[in-house]
């Protein structure tokens, strides 16, 4: 199906108790809704990094060197004891956050908690987010730098957990490319979109869920088809390194947001064979356009869309010389919350007036935003 490249954004969050619906399904149980405060949270951070989608390269999400026989960081964040859910989503959060050089953050500990959604996040989430910190600390995915008093200042560093600096990763293939280097499929990337983190879905989906949509997402990269993907559970595993259990598990949450719809197809093409079946999946990237339990918008994210969403985000990238501000937290979130917002399902939507958790004005305007997706 042909697109336009526009998609419905509805403003602001829903009413509890409404679940996932997509054209032709019926409710589902099963379906949370974020905590309003991950909802304000994570509209502060657009507004400070201009509604980026994120990058995240292939190299994190699978094991490119079949003779290793260490995990991918994706599936090492998950193994690594408990605590995975939480490591994982926090370093997605970073990459999104910490855009402009030098890649660092002093966002505090209670606000990374709020923007996942954290029961506590003043107290025991906070703790939480310190252990994760210290975590990938020690498995070379963030350099950390610690003054008593004073959120810790933390930097990014490759998500490949090589231990070197962090890098825009279409800013270190344009070097790559200039120097005459070899470029490798780990140099390469996908992108979430920013709506991944302003719909509440970082909030709300479990640790294999935001595995299997990273895989998923990679996977129509690569066939540049976002129906009818499957691959064997032995692929699987070799390539990703996730057990069969995450893999079905967050398959099976995908598909009760919507996110993913599951078919069948047949194996055996010979008349006489035994009929045997496997099971495919459809990638519906724009049911994260909407917030967890919305229906489904219509206009479908293509292959092609997926392309066109890593040129406009190469496009938008910060320049070296931009001021950083990535470092400056926001405040913590005002009583009147995101759940005070109206929705919308028009494709050319007028923002609500909304509170800054940074400041008391409003802003109103009008916005129509291109589809944000994964390129290929």
């Amino acid at each position: 199906m042909t697109t336009d490249n526009r998609v419905e954004r509805a403003r602001g969050v829903r009413p509890r108790g409404v679940v996932a619906l997509s054209a032709g399904s019926t409710p589902k149980k099963g379906v949370r809704s974020p905590p309003p405060v991950a909802l304000e949270y994570a509209e502060d951070v657009a507004r400070r990094v201009s509604s980026r989608d994120v990058p995240v390269r292939n190299g994190f999400i699978e094991r490119l060197d079949p003779t290793s026989s260490g995990d991918a960081p994706l599936a090492a964040l998950l193994r690594g004891g408990q605590g995975g859910a939480v490591r994982l989503k926090l370093l997605l959060s970073m990459l999104w956050f910490a855009v402009r050089w030098p890649h660092d953050t002093s966002y505090p500990a209670r606000g990374w908690a709020a923007l996942l959604g954290l029961d506590e996040y003043e107290t025991n989430g906070a703790r939480r987010i310190s252990a994760a910190i210290d975590w990938l600390e020690a498995n070379k995915l963030l350099r950390v730098v610690r003054k008593p008093g004073v959120p810790s200042r933390v930097f990014l560093l490759d998500e490949r957990a090589t231990g070197h600096a962090y890098e825009l990763p279409f800013t270190a293939l344009d070097s790559k490319k200039d120097a005459g280097e070899e470029l490798g499929r780990d140099d390469y990337y996908i992108t979430l979109p920013v709506d991944f983190f302003t719909r509440g879905w970082i909030a709300v989906l479990s640790a294999p869920a935001v595995a299997m949509l990273l895989v998923m997402v990679l996977e129509a990269r690569y066939s540049r088809k976002v129906k009818g993907m499957w691959h064997s559970p032995k692929q699987a595993s070799e390539r990703f390194g996730l057990s069969q259990d995450t893999r079905t598990a967050g398959l099976q949450e995908l598909e009760r947001y919507g996110v993913v719809v599951k078919r069948t197809m047949p194996v055996s093409p010979a008349v006489f064979d035994m009929k045997r079946r496997r099971n495919i999946y459809d990638l519906h990237m724009e049911q994260l356009l909407v917030a967890p339990g919305q229906t489904r918008p219509k206009t479908e994210i293509t292959a092609d869309d997926l392309e066109a969403a890593a040129k406009e985000l190469e496009a938008a990238a910060p320049s070296p010389n931009e001021t950083p501000r990535a470092s400056d937290g926001p405040a913590p979130p005002s009583r009147k919350t995101a759940a005070t917002k109206a929705s919308s399902t028009k494709t050319r939507i007028k923002k609500s007036p909304t509170k800054n958790a940074m400041s008391k004005g409003t802003t109103s305007k009008k916005v129509v935003r291109r589809v944000r997706t994964a390129p290929s």
